[in-house]
């Protein structure tokens, strides 16, 4: 009679606690070099690349070798995001610097500047009659801009409405855009009433401004 003998299989090798997160960390760290040498999207290698190195320390005693180069392409990718990140610090300080303005006490008038007191006179009233819509009464002037100076310009001005006695009707605004030097339009100023007004009624050009463009 013979005994069988028991037939034992070769045991299979554990795989290595940690070997996951070296190949983690070698991932990371060649997806964070690659990401670094990209402007603007190099900005996403700053998370990868510390993720990178803490995965790689930690997977060093399960695989070595992936472990230190996910390290080593972690460090080069952070390495290239500073110099990056120094690189743009430096071109921005050596932007230059807009030239300082002198503090003046009042605009100056008769310049094409910010607003030009003397346009009044490129502004008059032309005709100025009621409308006694029963609904929407008001007043209506027509006014005419002409450009006077040398250059491309604009204009708003206000134009007021008075009744008989004096008092005032109210006031309207009209506006002119990109006149050329000399050029003439004819605007309509609408000033909104309450009732009637008995008598004539006077308007006039209350201000006015020229602005360079």
């Amino acid at each position: 009679m013979t005994t069988q003998q028991p037939i034992y299989s070769p045991a299979h090798p554990q795989p290595q606690r940690g070997a996951g997160l070296a190949i983690t960390g070698l991932v990371l760290g060649l997806c964070a070099l690659l990401f670094s040498l990209i402007p603007l999207i190099g900005v996403i290698a700053w998370v990868l690349a510390p993720l990178g190195l803490i995965f790689g320390v930690i997977g060093l005693r399960a695989r070595k070798g992936m472990a230190i180069t996910g390290i080593a392409t972690s460090a080069v990718a952070l390495i290239i995001c500073i110099a990056w990140l120094g690189s743009f610090a430096s071109s921005v300080s050596e932007l230059p610097k807009p030239p300082a303005v002198p503090a003046r006490d009042s605009a100056p008038t008769g310049v094409p500047g910010i607003a030009d007191g003397n346009a009044i006179a490129d502004v008059k009233v032309t005709s100025c009659k009621l409308d006694d819509n029963p609904y929407f009464p008001s007043v209506k002037a027509q006014v005419e801009i002409v450009n006077s100076s040398d250059d491309l310009a604009s204009y708003t001005a206000t134009v007021s409405a008075d009744a008989a006695d004096g008092s005032r009707l109210g006031e309207g605004a009209v506006f002119s855009s990109k006149l050329q030097p000399g050029q003439k339009t004819t605007q309509e100023a609408v000033v909104m009433v309450n009732g009637k007004p008995s008598g004539n009624v006077t308007c006039a050009v209350v201000s006015a401004d020229r602005l360079p463009f």
